[in-house]
């Protein structure tokens, strides 16, 4: 159960924290609003899990990865998978250098992404990444295609030791091929931990899911979607952004739009969010996205 918990946990890390980068979307708007609350916005994230392919981070949109707005990413992750009465913590951090003079198409000429380049290694609190390759996923003419784009950077801790303290710093160092080492320190968010009660009958009017967390006064998004049955990847539904109050009731007129029928399991996502890009070093176009995340798994109501 822990491989499976921490390969569920890469997934998620890998969508919510890549995907974070990308621009807002428009808030999809629910015909009976009267019984959401005013401080929620909801944003629909994937229409169809049948037209989900999961594909290293970008995949937001069921069809192919939306293309990297930056061509420098850094992620610092760290998180909790909670299956029942199990919790395994674990960290990722991450950095992809991409070309953005090579773009990498698809058949109608469409750009789908870009390769990336390899400038050097990378340090974590002093700690090497992992040189992995990058995978690019997507879909043509209702085939899925993988494309080798290049390289990605990766430190992989599988439990709390060894972790950094969360809302603190962790030290990022990028040692070039050529020229001087780029260090730069990456402010986390505190930490979030929450909890997920079903109430209520599937159908009924009572019928809803109870979330409560933390609270710390930071901005808190919570990402809503399952684990299909086909396949062990998470595909997320939508992405709620309210206030930072420790409590949301998700009613059953949101939940009726969700396809229970393609999930074994219901997958709730707590996300606290720190994004920025730093500024001051010849590392350009940058973004740098540090998260808590909490993901609880439970069984489809």
């Amino acid at each position: 159960m822990k491989k499976h918990l921490l390969n569920i946990g890469l997934t998620l890390i890998i969508i919510i924290g890549l995907i974070s980068c990308q621009e807002p979307g428009p808030t999809e708007l629910l015909p009976d609003e009267n019984t959401i609350d005013d401080d929620l916005q909801i944003e629909l994230l994937s229409p169809s899990p049948d037209e989900f392919v999961y594909a290293n981070g970008y995949d937001s949109t069921g069809i192919t990865q939306p293309t990297p707005t930056r061509a420098s990413i850094i992620t610092v992750n760290d998180i909790k998978n909670t299956i029942g009465s199990t919790t395994l913590e674990s960290a990722f951090y991450g950095a992809v250098f991409f070309d953005k003079q090579s773009p990498i198409k698809n058949n109608a000429g469409k750009t789908i992404g870009y390769r990336t380049r390899y400038i050097g290694r990378t340090f974590f609190n002093g700690d090497t990444a992992r040189v992995l390759p990058y995978i690019l996923r997507y879909k043509e003419q209702g085939q899925i295609k993988d494309t080798l784009a290049g390289l990605l950077h990766l430190l992989r801790i599988n439990s709390r030791r060894g972790r950094h303290p969360n809302n603190d710093f962790i030290k990022f160092r990028l040692n070039p091929i050529i020229g001087q080492s780029i260090q730069f320190n990456i402010l986390t968010p505190p930490e979030v931990t929450g909890n997920v009660r079903i109430s209520g009958t599937p159908g009924a009017s009572d019928f809803g899911l109870d979330l409560t967390w933390n609270k710390a006064n930071t901005p808190i998004e919570i990402i809503l979607g399952g684990q299909l049955k086909n396949r062990d990847e998470a595909f997320p539904l939508y992405r709620l952004r309210t206030k930072d109050d420790g409590h949301l009731r998700i009613p059953g007129s949101l939940l009726r739009k969700i396809p229970f029928d393609h999930f074994k399991q219901l997958v709730i996502t707590f996300i606290r969010r720190f994004n920025t890009n730093i500024t001051g070093n010849s590392l350009n176009d940058n973004f740098v996205s540090a998260n808590n995340i909490h993901n609880i798994r439970l069984p489809v109501p």
